[in-house]
């Protein structure tokens, strides 16, 4: 639908990098490491992060629920 376009297209327009480094609570991102949507170079783009984000890189594309779901289950167990 043309309103989940609009949606999309804000979002992905959208710069996070400086609100990252706002985070105040203890952080888990998890990364794919094979992911093509938003590749690990945009990691380090968003550097350097203050000590409560952890990153954790996968194996896996985008979708870290669909491609690697027991790795990712496993690394938010140990985070939390």
């Amino acid at each position: 639908p043309k309103v989940m376009q609009e949606t999309l297209k804000k979002v992905i327009e959208k710069d996070l990098s400086q609100e990252v480094k706002k985070l105040k609570v203890q952080t888990l991102i998890c990364w794919g490491k094979e992911d093509k949507i938003t590749p690990l170079t945009h990691l380090e783009e968003i550097k350097p992060l203050p000590p409560n984000i952890k990153i954790s890189i996968l194996k896996g594309e985008h979708s870290l629920q669909k491609d690697n779901l027991e790795e990712l289950s496993k690394e938010i167990l140990r985070f939390i």
